[in-house]
């Protein structure tokens, strides 16, 4: 149940940075603005990933992984669409105000649903914050998982980020720049559920 408020609250966090960048007009803003959305992305996703472990049958747990991972990337790859159209007749503070109003619409959906009510927690946690820490850098799986994690975000953070900051003084517009990173996760929408069932 605490996931679910968690995932709410971090996802009201994100739509608020959305607004924020919007109206950002120096770069020391940018920065501050940037920090707290990453705080709070990693927040939601890993709150999302209880739930929806929390939500699952242990025989479906790669199986929804799998279509939860195929929805985000259809979402990944309909966003920059969106923007692309968007940017053709506005500019980017209103590409951000319909993102942050999306994610806030979508936190609203979820509190609505009473999601928070229906969650059935499978293992009660241990609250030692220091012997969790401990444990974790022991276990080997989840150091794995850690890294691999880690290298994936550090991967599109190059696609998202300096991408498009390479792209942009050789001239090339953001529309277009915008359907480049649609057109990437194209192949993360086809295979991302086929490769989830082949791990069950």
């Amino acid at each position: 149940k605490k996931s679910t408020k968690i995932f709410i609250l971090a996802a009201l966090s994100i739509g608020l940075m959305y607004i924020c960048f919007g109206f950002t007009t120096t770069s020391i803003a940018l920065v501050i603005f940037g920090t707290i959305h990453i705080i709070s992305k990693s927040i939601h996703e890993e709150s999302y990933a209880i739930m929806l472990h929390n939500a699952s049958k242990k025989t479906d747990v790669n199986k929804n992984i799998g279509l939860s991972l195929t929805f985000m990337n259809i979402g990944w790859m309909i966003g920059p669409l969106l923007t692309a159209f968007i940017l053709y007749k506005a500019d980017f503070s209103i590409a951000f105000f319909i993102a942050a109003l999306s994610i806030i619409l979508g936190a609203y959906i979820a509190y609505s649903l009473r999601i928070h009510e229906k969650l059935v927690i499978k293992k009660k946690l241990d609250k030692n914050i220091k012997k969790n820490f401990i444990d974790f850098f022991k276990h080997k799986e989840l150091r794995k998982g850690y890294i691999m994690s880690t290298v994936e975000h550090m991967w599109w953070t190059i696609v998202y980020i300096y991408l498009p900051l390479s792209l942009i003084p050789r001239g090339i517009q953001s529309q277009d720049i915008a359907l480049i990173l649609a057109f990437i996760v194209i192949p993360l929408v086809l295979f991302d559920y086929p490769m989830s069932m082949i791990s069950r």
